[in-house]
């Protein structure tokens, strides 16, 4: 089983530095903080610091873990805040920052996450929630790299929400930007359409 109070303290004293530094953080004994160390490298096989006369200086599979374990401290910290942000009043946006913080690589891929996501945002707008949509649509970036397509629907969700928001001027330039920018798409599409028909 993982020690993940043991890998907690390591990843500590690798960022601080030294065994006291991280006790007076963790507020446990150094000799605690030696144990928890010990236990981790024999979870892994291998040695994670090297104790020098600076402190411990991570090996590299001590910078792996550190890198590691701080991008999940991160995810797990912006969890949190959504989780008060939204209470329990919307638990799908909870599953949303599960999605976008870890992955759920086992339970989904990321074409259904951002599938999902623009779904959702799409119903969100027809119910003039604008700021549920933002909210989507902010997570939705995030998967750009792995899906441009997304991009254009962005850019023009964005904008639909702008003028629902009654910032034409704002909204407009969204428009200009999406045909400049991606004219090929079908949002530009419906950018074009739009503009006739208004004039």
């Amino acid at each position: 089983m993982i020690d993940w109070t043991a890998i907690r303290t390591a990843y500590k004293v690798g960022k601080l530095g030294t065994i006291s530094a991280a006790a007076d953080e963790l507020g446990i004994h150094r000799a605690s903080i030696v144990r928890h160390i010990n236990s981790v490298e024999e979870q892994l096989g291998q040695k994670i610091f090297i104790r020098n006369h600076r402190g411990y200086q991570p090996t590299e599979m001590g910078y792996e873990l550190i890198e590691a374990v701080g991008k999940a401290e991160s995810q797990l910290s912006l969890l949190i805040s959504l989780v008060n942000f939204q209470g329990t009043r919307n638990m799908k946006k909870v599953m949303a920052a599960l999605f976008i913080s870890y992955g759920l690589s086992a339970c989904t891929t990321p074409s259904i996450e951002y599938s999902y996501l623009l779904s959702e945002t799409y119903e969100y707008i027809a119910a003039d929630d604008c700021a549920s949509a933002n909210w989507n649509l902010s997570a939705l970036e995030l998967y750009v790299d792995q899906a441009p397509k997304l991009a254009p629907a962005i850019v023009y969700l964005k904008a639909v929400c702008l003028e629902k928001e009654n910032k034409p001027i704002e909204a407009a330039g969204q428009y200009l930007y999406l045909a400049d920018t991606y004219p090929e798409s079908e949002y530009a599409y419906r950018v074009r359409t739009k503009v006739s028909t208004d004039n």
